[in-house]
């Protein structure tokens, strides 16, 4: 036997794993909107603890005052989406 015979004789290889289709490009923004809500939701609160720690006065929490009035509409915009996302995953 021959080091060709050998090789002949083998079995056929395995073919491989079928690969899960990409999400499109739309459910990728879809996500990157939500996190940047959540993001942008949760700044009401992570903001003004990082400035505190850093030392920061009253005069810079006032400024942030602003965000604080937009918290409800944006959980509830990245609760959707997260929920849409999930619908759509399923």
């Amino acid at each position: 036997m021959t080091v060709n015979s050998a090789s002949q004789n083998t079995a056929p290889a395995a073919t491989s794993p079928s690969v899960a289709p990409a999400a499109p490009k739309w459910f990728a923004a879809l996500g990157l909107v939500a996190g940047l809500g959540a993001l942008i939701a949760s700044s009401c609160c992570v903001i003004p603890l990082g400035l505190a720690a850093l030392g920061a006065g009253a005069g810079i929490f006032g400024g942030l005052e602003l965000l604080a009035e937009w918290r409800v509409p944006f959980l509830s915009v990245s609760a959707l989406a997260i929920v849409g996302g999930w619908g759509a995953r399923w």
